[in-house]
């Protein structure tokens, strides 16, 4: 699972902080990070915890740190002095790269709190520009430099569910905002749920949690089919279609190729009057649409053993391992000196995932195709590792030999 960290960190004490907080709109909470900086946890956090960063700044004459992690993808900081943005980072795990821009390079030595580790920390970064995949380990030093080492696992999502022995253990002080709350669940749970039961759609636990709900149903091979709604940004809600092939799409882009992704809403009335508009066309079309592009069951075993077999074995490969059928979970193994091409289904789901091995290196060729995304005369538009039917499994498999064939010649060239 990923962490996602979003804090803002102001320095000074905590009864200008509080007293700021106490007139936002916005509901947060306020701990001490550390002796020197105050840790502010704003609803929204993803949203506006940059901004608020920067008018805490102005507003309280001082200095204030936006800080995130999000462990899989990367990290950064943006630090403000009185309104003023004095220097910016973005980590970027994916793209193993590093963007900084230090408008006051001296202003962030100064904010912070172990000057020591901060040197470090700077070393690290000169360092990871000659070494491009030592990328990993430079937020900890971060972390040190401000000895902010007690903020993760921090953002608004998580305290509002913590446990009350959790927030006193961060001596942590809740302010509701100005906002009037509206009940958002008490309201779909009230309009969407009676309905979506009488077409046999039912609240999903394993698919849900306080601020997003999904109805589903499952078919006679245990395939999921529903409607997902996320209310976790205050005055939106989005509603997405769920099925084996589609996961999360827009439903009026789908049943009306209307793009409305982000509903708003100001009010209880109008909360009510875009979740029975959402009520109303999901019961009339996007349940239909469902129904339609349900999972055609075939022998997938068969095809396999008409396109696959045959062209693996004049490369030499030979079937090792079939389970049948394949189609509802399960897995192909074909194997020849020093190298295996798995196929792989998994229950619930029409994904494929495809494991190539050849002596010591092992790669998915979802993986493959997108390394080589880039190369116009070998990257063909279109390839998607998933099926909905007989001819679109035989338009998979053509595209698994094209590249299959592109993967062999590559490795035959090493």
């Amino acid at each position: 699972m990923s962490q996602f960290t979003f804090a803002t960190l102001v320095k000074g004490n905590q009864e200008p902080i509080a007293h700021f907080l106490e007139k936002s709109q916005s509901s947060s909470y306020l701990f001490p990070a550390n002796p020197d900086w105050q840790a502010v946890i704003v609803e929204n956090d993803m949203e506006i915890a940059e901004q608020t960063a920067q008018k805490m700044s102005l507003a309280l004459d001082t200095s204030a740190l936006y800080f995130f992690d999000c462990v899989d993808h990367g990290w950064g900081y943006s630090l403000f002095h009185r309104g003023r943005l004095e220097s910016e980072c973005f980590v970027n795990y994916e793209e193993s790269s590093i963007h900084i821009h230090n408008h006051g390079e001296a202003a962030l030595y100064k904010a912070c709190v172990n000057p020591e580790a901060y040197m470090i920390f700077r070393r690290w970064v000169k360092h990871f520009y000659d070494h491009l995949d030592e990328i990993f380990g430079g937020v900890e030093l971060f972390k040190k430099a401000f000895a902010i080492e007690k903020i993760e696992w921090i953002s608004y999502a998580y305290l509002s569910t913590d446990s009350d022995e959790r927030l006193n253990d961060l001596e942590a002080q809740f302010f509701p905002g100005s906002k009037k709350i509206i009940p958002v669940k008490k309201i779909i749970f009230e309009i969407l749920q009676d309905s979506f039961n009488q077409i046999g759609y039912f609240l999903d636990e394993s698919m849900s949690d306080r601020k997003r709900f999904a109805f589903t149903r499952k078919d006679e091979h245990g395939y999921t089919y529903g409607i997902y709604l996320d209310a976790s940004d205050n005055g939106k809600i989005s509603a997405s279609l769920y099925s084996p092939t589609v996961r999360y799409l827009d439903m009026f882009w789908v049943v009306r190729r209307q793009y409305r992704s982000d509903m708003p809403y100001e009010d209880e009335d109008q909360l009510r009057l875009v979740l029975e508009e959402i009520r109303d066309v999901f019961v009339d079309l996007g349940h239909k649409w469902l129904h339609d592009n349900q999972i055609e069951r075939f022998d997938v075993n068969a095809v396999y053993q008409k396109i696959i077999t045959p062209y693996l074995e004049e490369k030499g490969f030979r079937m090792e391992h079939e389970d049948n059928p394949i189609m509802f979970g399960g897995k192909l193994i074909y194997k020849r000196e020093r190298g295996s091409v798995i196929f792989e289904h998994f229950a619930g789901t029409t994904g494929v995932k495809i494991i190539m091995n050849e002596g010591d290196d092992e790669l998915t060729l979802n993986e493959f195709v997108h390394r080589n995304r880039n190369n116009p005369q070998f990257y063909r538009d279109g390839m998607r590792f998933t099926y909905t039917d007989h001819d679109t499994f035989l338009e998979f498999l053509d595209g698994v030999t094209y590249y299959l064939d592109r993967y062999f010649e590559k490795f035959s060239s090493k």
